[in-house]
């Protein structure tokens, strides 16, 4: 796969945030490497996490309007964070081993055309 490489961003774009979840660039740079790639699993799995990131704002909704409930959507929302962070180590995992993250953890970007 190293023909396909075309340039690797610097290190400045981060994978993961401090709690370990996919960051925005990630998302959108690994979605947007699937494509060329012709692999649409980033973007499937990205639809997922987004669906579970409302769910989080959901539970903090929750959380707030709801005393008596409070503890039940405490633990809702924590699920939610633990499989958010899942998600996102799987995300990386897969543009791993699909060459669209190096050993370093940075996005490789590939040429339209050549396809996985």
């Amino acid at each position: 796969m190293k023909e396909l490489k075309e340039e690797i961003t610097g290190s400045e774009d981060r994978l993961l945030d401090d709690l370990q979840l996919l960051t925005a660039y990630a998302e959108t740079e690994i979605v947007k490497q699937a494509s060329v790639l012709e692999c649409e699993c980033p973007k499937h799995l990205a639809v997922i996490l987004a669906k579970v990131r409302e769910f989080q704002v959901y539970e903090q909704n929750c959380m707030q309007r709801s005393e008596k409930d409070r503890e039940t959507h405490e633990w809702l929302y924590q699920a939610a964070i633990n499989l958010d962070q899942m998600l996102s180590a799987t995300i990386i995992q897969l543009a791993r081993l699909e060459g669209m993250v190096d050993s370093e953890n940075r996005i490789v970007k590939h040429q339209p055309g050549n396809g996985g």
